[in-house]
């Protein structure tokens, strides 16, 4: 049971891994600016940095455990992490694709060892965890650029977007765990392998204001499962960002928070697998649009 909680500590740690250059997640939310072509492609890439953090239920069979886990506390328990993340986005006109993945490898280990003077035991455990998160859909422009209020002398006028969003979520988790215990010369090994993945098809929105002339806040929030994966699943993320032009592209720095749930059960009896788990944490990164 502890390797399967640590699975889930190091699963969600996958995300934080997506801590590396990444995106935002799925309509991560960058702020698109309007074309001068209304009818030209608009393409957004976003790398970006999730610092993750875990609280849930993970449980085999008839066992479960509560994790429990700050980003430190993962980085404190993992050996080595890789993580590959990244985001895409198209828009033509009121319409839009998004593409988003995940991808991390986590190693942990412990070793233990005792002895009396005449016996000498030692326990090494290992596992490898792997986590991918791909997200992929569409979205619908509903308000574009709709006038908050009018600019001043000190500050440009507001603006508000708002677009409605469709797609699926893919979760894929894969486990490699050894254990080695050790009796002076007699050793015993025991290896335990295990993958689940799911998909959760989700809706959402998000809006955007135009705070400034160079400020954005952003807000997206899906739901999903509906028991086709997950249960029930819901995603909510929180953003401002400053947009700055870089070697001539529109671009933006952005900060915020970002938390993802799910509820997923497969299974039962001495099989089952239990995933109730929620990842959250800070999240910053910066997107391009050209």
């Amino acid at each position: 049971m502890r390797d399967w909680i640590k699975c889930g500590t190091c699963c969600g740690l996958a995300a934080v891994l997506a801590a590396s250059p990444a995106s935002r997640s799925h309509a991560d939310d960058t702020k698109p600016a309007v074309p001068a072509d209304g009818h030209a492609w608009r393409f957004t890439v976003a790398p970006y940095a999730w610092a993750l953090s875990l609280n849930g239920k993970v449980g085999v069979g008839k066992r479960e455990s509560t994790v429990d886990a700050s980003f430190i506390d993962i980085l404190r328990e993992s050996n080595s992490l890789i993580g590959i993340e990244g985001h895409a986005e198209a828009q033509r006109d009121r319409f839009g694709f998004f593409f988003d993945g995940i991808y991390t490898i986590i190693s942990a280990s412990e070793h233990e060892s005792a002895g009396d003077g005449f016996v000498t035991a030692g326990l090494n455990v290992n596992v490898d965890t792997e986590m991918a998160i791909i997200e992929a859909g569409s979205f619908y422009r509903v308000i574009d650029q709709y006038p908050l209020w009018k600019p001043t002398e000190t500050i440009g006028g507001g603006t508000f977007i708002f677009d409605v969003l469709a797609g699926a979520r893919y979760t894929y988790l894969g486990v490699d765990a050894n254990a080695k215990l050790s009796v002076d010369e007699r050793a015993f090994k025991r290896d335990v392998d295990g993958t689940h993945d799911w998909v959760d098809p989700f809706i959402g929105g998000r809006l955007m204001l135009g705070i400034a002339d160079s400020v954005d806040f952003t807000l997206r929030g899906d739901i999903g499962g509906f028991g086709v994966g997950s249960d029930f699943t819901w995603n909510t993320q929180a953003l401002i960002g400053y947009r700055f032009t870089l070697l001539g592209a529109k671009a933006e720095a952005w900060g915020g928070y970002r938390a993802l749930s799910q509820d997923y059960t497969d299974g039962s009896g001495h099989r089952a697998f239990k995933w109730d788990v929620i990842m959250h944490g800070p999240v910053m990164g910066m997107s391009i649009t050209w």
